[in-house]
């Protein structure tokens, strides 16, 4: 399955800025081809956001709390 960059933010709702950061920092995989002028994605990337979105939740747990007290 080829995906789009806007398919992968509507599927993940994870902002475009943020792919292209994960991307630049190596933290996903380069995109899996070209389509013309934009790039093409696959599961693959889909995957690798959803890990990325699973483990940073994880990681952090009460930092809704922290903004919630600070505030």
């Amino acid at each position: 399955m080829t995906l789009s960059l806007s398919d992968l933010v509507e599927m993940t709702g994870v902002p475009a800025s943020t792919i292209h950061y994960y991307r630049r920092a190596g933290l996903i995989p380069p995109p899996a081809g070209r389509s013309g002028t934009r790039f093409v994605y696959d599961e693959g990337h889909l995957e690798a956001l959803r890990r990325l979105r699973a483990s940073s939740a994880r990681d952090h747990p009460d930092v809704r709390n922290r903004i919630v007290a600070s505030a």
